[in-house]
C-alpha cells in the first residue's frame, strides 16, 4: 500500500509543479504585457508637445524667448490696461491668465515676473555689501591721494576712482538683483508673437 502510495504521489508533484509553472509563466507574461502598455502609454504621453508663447527677436531671429504653462507675467495692452498672473493655457489664438482669455494679436507688452529665489537675491545683498566695501576702499584712497599733497597721489587718484567705479557698479546690480520685475518684451517694435509646440 505503501509503494502504491508513493508512486502515485510523484506524479501529482510533477504534475502540480508543472501547472505551477506554466501558471507562473503565464502570469510573468502578463506583467511582461502589462509593463510594455504602460511604457507605450507613458512614452505617448510624454512625445505631446505642450503648446508655448514664442516671442521672436525681429532683428535677430536666432534669438527666441519661450514662455511656458505656469510662468507669471504681466501683459499690457494697447489701450494701456493689464493683466498679472499665471499662464493656465495657451491655444492657437488666445492665452488663458488666470481665468482672463487674452487674443494674442492684442498682446502689446509683455514681462516676465518668474521669482527670484532666496540665493538669488542674497547674492544681491553680497553684491551690495561688496560694493560699499569697495566704494569706501576707493573713497578712502581718493582722500589720501588728494589731502596731502605727494608723488603718491600720482597713483592714489587713480586707483580710489577706479575701486569707486566697480564698487557703484557692484551696488547698481546687486539693487537690480534684488529687486528685479523682469525683462520687457516689446511685441512689434522688438519681438514678434507666436504660438508654437516645444
Amino acid at each position: 500500500m505503501r509503494a502504491i502510495y508513493a508512486t502515485t504521489l510523484i506524479p501529482c508533484v510533477i504534475i502540480s509543479d508543472s501547472k505551477k509553472i506554466i501558471a507562473l509563466y503565464k502570469n510573468s507574461l502578463m506583467k511582461y504585457c502589462f509593463v510594455l502598455i504602460i511604457l507605450l502609454i507613458s512614452l505617448q504621453l510624454s512625445a505631446q508637445k505642450a503648446p508655448v508663447l514664442r516671442l521672436t527677436n525681429i532683428s535677430k531671429p536666432e534669438k527666441t524667448v519661450d514662455f511656458h504653462i505656469g510662468d507669471r507675467v504681466v501683459i499690457y495692452f494697447q489701450d494701456t490696461s493689464e493683466i498679472c498672473g499665471k499662464i493656465k493655457a495657451i491655444d492657437n489664438n488666445q492665452v488663458v491668465i488666470d481665468s482672463v482669455v487674452v487674443p494674442v494679436n492684442s498682446i502689446q507688452i509683455i514681462v516676465e515676473r518668474n521669482p527670484k529665489s532666496f540665493l538669488y537675491k542674497l547674492g544681491g545683498t553680497g553684491m551690495i555689501i561688496g560694493g560699499t566695501a569697495i566704494a569706501a576702499g576707493g573713497f578712502y584712497l581718493l582722500a589720501k591721494g588728494i589731502l596731502p599733497p605727494s608723488a603718491a597721489g600720482l597713483y592714489l587718484v587713480p586707483a580710489g576712482l577706479v575701486s569707486d567705479y566697480f564698487g557703484i557698479r557692484f551696488i547698481i546690480k546687486g539693487i537690480n538683483m534684488i529687486g528685479n520685475k523682469g525683462k520687457q518684451f516689446d511685441i512689434g517694435y522688438r519681438y514678434k508673437i507666436e504660438v508654437t509646440e516645444e
